[in-house]
C-alpha cells in the first residue's frame, strides 16, 4: 500500500514505517495545495493528515477511493467523529497502532465505485471490475463524448451537433438527445455511478474525480511506461479522430 502524509509527524511516521513491510510512505507534504496537486497526478491508497475539516472534505469529495487517516493528539480532551475519515491514530504514535491501521485499511470495504474508463481501442467502462453495459449505442457514444472533453461542459447544442451531424437542429433531434441523456443517467443509475455525470440545464460534464481513464493518465504522465496505447482511441466514433492525432503527436515529442 501506497501513502502520503500531511503533517506535523510527517518524519516520525516514515521512521516507522521503515519496520513495516508493503506499507510505503511516498513522500511528505507540509502545504496543502502542493498536497492536493500530488494527488491529483497519483493514485495513492491513503493519506495521513492531521486533523483540517476543510482538507478531508478536500479529499473526500475531490478523491473518493481514497482513505483519510487522522492523527490526533492524546491531550486534545475530547473525541473527533467524522464519517469521511477512515481511520484515527493517537499521538504520541506507537509502531503497534500504525500496524494495526494499516491492517484494517488493507482489507478495509470501499464505500465508493472504482470505475476504470479504457479508451485505446474501443470505448469500453468497468466498475469494479464488471463492464459496464449501456442501455443504448447513443448513450454510450454521449459518454464517449464527455470523456474526451475530460470533464469540460458539453452543451445540448455541441452533443447534438456531433452525435446527429446530418440533421436538422429541431424539436425531433433534441428528442433524440434527451433520450440518450435518459438513458445515460438510467445506466449509470444501474452500476451505482449516477454522480459520475453532472447533469444542468441543456448541458452535461463529467466529474473526472470518480474514474480513472488510460487517456487522462497518459497526459498527466502518470505510469506512462504502463499505458498501453495501441495507436486506436475510441475507434468506433469517427469525431474522436482529432483528439487521436493530438495524442500522437504527444507521443512524438516525447520520443
Amino acid at each position: 500500500m501506497k501513502f502520503v502524509s500531511n503533517c506535523q509527524y510527517d518524519n516520525e511516521i516514515k521512521a516507522l514505517c521503515k519496520n513495516l513491510h508493503d506499507v510505503e510512505c511516498v513522500c511528505g507534504f507540509y502545504d496543502n495545495t502542493e498536497f492536493m496537486e500530488y494527488l491529483n497526478l497519483n493514485d495513492i491508497d491513503f493519506v495521513v493528515i492531521d486533523y483540517d475539516v476543510n482538507l478531508i472534505k478536500s479529499i473526500y469529495k475531490d478523491f473518493m477511493n481514497t482513505k483519510i487517516v487522522c492523527i490526533v493528539s492524546s491531550d486534545s480532551g475530547f473525541l473527533i467523529t467524522n464519517k469521511m475519515v477512515s481511520a484515527y491514530l493517537l499521538y504520541p504514535i506507537e509502531e503497534n497502532a500504525l500496524k494495526e491501521i494499516f491492517s484494517l485499511l488493507g482489507n478495509f470495504p470501499e464505500s465508493r465505485k472504482r470505475i476504470f474508463v479504457r479508451t485505446f481501442g474501443r470505448l469500453d467502462v468497468f466498475v469494479d471490475g464488471e463492464i459496464m453495459k449501456f442501455v443504448s449505442a447513443k448513450a454510450k457514444e454521449l459518454f464517449a463524448l464527455l470523456v474526451d472533453r475530460r470533464g469540460g461542459l458539453v452543451t445540448m447544442e455541441q452533443a447534438i451537433d456531433i452525435l446527429w451531424p446530418f440533421k436538422e437542429y429541431d424539436k425531433n433531434v433534441k428528442t433524440l438527445y434527451r433520450k440518450a441523456v435518459m438513458n445515460l443517467r438510467k445506466t449509470l443509475k444501474l452500476y451505482g455511478c449516477s454522480e459520475l455525470v453532472n447533469v444542468q440545464r441543456g448541458a452535461l460534464s463529467l466529474n473526472t474525480k470518480l474514474l480513472s481513464c488510460d487517456y487522462y493518465s497518459l497526459f498527466k504522465g502518470v505510469n506512462k511506461n504502463k499505458i498501453n496505447f495501441n495507436g486506436e482511441y475510441m475507434f468506433d466514433y469517427s469525431w474522436a479522430d482529432a483528439t487521436l492525432l493530438k495524442i500522437e503527436k504527444f507521443l512524438k515529442k516525447l520520443s
